[in-house]
C-alpha cells in the first residue's frame, strides 16, 4: 500500500512540474537558443550557397576560356574560308576549262564552312554555363513568390523556369 502511495505522489509531483513548465513562458535562456539555432542555420545555408556560386563561376571561368579559343579558331577557319574563295575565283578566272581544281577547292571550302559552323555551335552551347542557372534558381527558391491571380501561391517548377 505505501509503495502504491509512493508512486502517486511521484506521478504528481511529476505532473505538477510538467504542467508548471509549460505555463511559465520561455526564459531569456531559451530565445538565445533559438536565435542561435537560426543563426547556425542560416549561416550554413548561406556558406552552401556560397560553395554552389564558387562552383558555378569555375565553370563559367572555364567555359569562357573555351569559348575564347573556339572563338581564335573560328577567325582562322573564316579567314581560310575568304582566302580559298579568293584562290577559287582567281583560279576560275585564269583555268576556267579546268573543272577539277575548282571541285577540289569548292570542298575545301565546304569542309572550312562546315567546320565553322560546328565551332560556333558549340560556343552557342558553352555560352549557356554563363547564366548560373543553379545559383540563381537556389536563390529564386528562398524568395517568397507573388500569389497568383487565383490566389494561390504555387512556386514555378524547375521546368517553368528554364523555359
Amino acid at each position: 500500500m505505501d509503495q502504491v502511495r509512493q508512486d502517486q505522489e511521484q506521478r504528481e509531483k511529476f505532473t505538477s512540474t510538467e504542467e508548471k513548465k509549460a505555463a511559465d513562458p520561455p526564459s531569456e535562456k531559451d530565445y538565445s537558443a533559438v536565435l542561435q539555432d537560426v543563426a547556425r542555420t542560416g549561416g550554413a545555408m548561406f556558406s552552401e550557397l556560397l560553395e554552389l556560386f564558387g562552383t558555378e563561376l569555375r565553370l563559367a571561368g572555364r567555359s569562357m576560356a573555351a569559348m575564347l579559343m573556339f572563338a581564335v579558331v573560328l577567325a582562322v577557319v573564316v579567314l581560310s574560308a575568304w582566302l580559298l574563295t579568293n584562290a577559287v575565283v582567281g583560279v576560275w578566272l585564269v583555268w576556267s576549262q579546268v573543272l577539277n581544281l575548282i571541285q577540289a577547292l569548292f570542298f575545301l571550302i565546304f569542309v572550312n564552312i562546315l567546320l565553322a559552323v560546328s565551332i560556333g555551335i558549340a560556343i552557342i552551347r558553352l555560352s549557356r554555363n554563363l547564366t548560373f542557372q543553379e545559383f540563381s534558381g537556389a536563390i529564386r527558391d528562398l524568395m517568397p513568390s507573388k500569389p497568383e491571380e487565383d490566389g494561390s501561391n504555387r512556386t514555378p517548377a524547375k521546368e517553368d523556369l528554364q523555359s
